[in-house]
């Protein structure tokens, strides 16, 4: 399997897709569709929950500084910048891999109007979502890992309305960790307390 996801990233240039990453697409796709309610908790998941953790951790930093605890504070600002740094760079990096997205290479209709042009890979929303994850770790490791989790569900909500490939997904979530990693260890120091 990890000799299908090498391969996958060496051809993704080319895009060639594997059986598995096909499969997994179809499978995850398959859940859009089927009910009204289902395709709106795909889209709220795909689309607006990452607002959603902005403004959890915005009223976090508020109520830490109401309480006097400025580095509580600052580890939780250190997260929201990670997160816009993360989807920053994954911009960034769209413009290397020039890829398409499922409903372009695909005879699908996505459950969002997305635009055509737009590439795919590495997922933003993944992305900063992790890296936002890695750096609240420091501040609560419950939390860290819950916002690490929520990296892979707004993922999988991503393939399951039609605008990225499971690849693209896997991507961002290991940009938003590398990147998250790195902020952290710059601005939050080394020591874990």
């Amino acid at each position: 399997m990890i000799l299908d996801i090498w391969c996958d990233i060496l051809s993704y240039m080319g895009e060639s897709r594997s059986i598995f990453e096909l499969d997994l697409f179809n499978l995850l796709f398959s859940l859009s569709g089927r009910s009204t309610m289902l395709d709106e908790v795909l889209v709220f998941l795909a689309e607006f929950l990452i607002l959603a953790l902005v403004l959890v951790v915005a009223s976090l930093i508020v109520y830490a500084l109401s309480k006097g605890r400025p580095r509580q504070a600052w580890i939780l600002f250190v997260g929201l910048f990670a997160g816009a740094l993360a989807w920053l760079a994954s911009m960034w990096a769209k413009t290397f891999f020039q890829t398409v997205r499922p409903f372009a290479d695909k005879t699908i209709i996505p459950l969002v109007e997305s635009q055509t042009n737009s590439t795919a890979f590495p997922s933003a929303h993944a992305a900063a979502v992790a890296a936002a994850g890695v750096v609240l770790y420091r501040f609560n490791k419950f939390i860290g890992l819950a916002t690490i989790a929520l990296a892979f569900i707004i993922g999988i909500a991503r393939v399951a309305i039609g605008v990225h490939w499971p690849i693209d997904i896997a991507g961002g979530v290991v940009c938003g960790i590398v990147l998250g990693w790195i902020v952290r260890r710059l601005l939050c120091g080394r020591k874990e307390k």
